[in-house]
């Protein structure tokens, strides 16, 4: 899969898809990635995100990349604006948010398809091009977060992508390499579901 990125109008696509002319302007030296806390059955798309940002006094989205559930790179705040996704980490920080993490009964669960698993794998060896000294996390790595977002273990799960699974997350609470009671939607059901949302 290709690296795909939808830009806002008003953006300019070159500054993000290649070499970025603006990473002097910030110091970054972390890639935070995150989840959007909804349902596998549930689709929460990049205009959702926007509304429900500025719904809460946001300026926009906080996050400078947005992936949906078919692998597909929506740009957020551009790269050279501080975003708004890691409270006292935003200056210095690129926030990658994927659409997901909760399974069909609401619990937290590593629901990423293998698309966003795969582009988010190449948007992140990308960004490490620009800003090699940048380190990686989950939100839910950083001290003093106590969300489980992502919902994976974001090292080990970006060395292994290449291997193919099927809904394997790990939930903090349960501890690193233990599979949780992940429950992905069977096909029909999810789209049982999805009709009566």
């Amino acid at each position: 899969m290709q690296l795909l990125l939808v830009c806002r109008p008003v953006w300019d696509s070159n500054g993000i898809l290649h070499s970025s002319q603006y990473q002097n302007y910030r110091r970054i030296d972390l890639i935070v990635i995150h989840c959007s806390a909804t349902r596998a059955t549930q689709r929460y798309t990049v205009d959702d995100c926007r509304r429900g940002h500025r719904a809460r006094g946001f300026a926009d989205i906080g996050y400078h990349y947005y992936i949906t559930r078919d692998g597909v790179v929506h740009a957020g705040r551009p790269l050279y604006t501080v975003g708004a996704h890691a409270t006292g980490y935003n200056s210095h920080s690129i926030g990658i948010c994927y659409e997901g993490i909760l399974d069909i009964r609401g619990l937290p669960c590593d629901t990423r398809t293998l698309e966003q698993k795969d582009i988010l794998s190449k948007l992140i060896q990308r960004l490490l091009e620009d800003y090699p000294q940048a380190k990686v996390v989950g939100h839910r790595d950083l001290p003093g977060v106590t969300k489980d977002c992502p919902c994976f273990a974001v090292l080990p799960s970006l060395l292994s992508e290449s291997q193919p699974k099927h809904q394997s997350g790990t939930s903090q609470a349960e501890g690193e390499g233990e599979p949780n009671a992940c429950q992905p939607p069977i096909e029909d059901e999810a789209e049982q579901i999805a009709g009566r949302e």
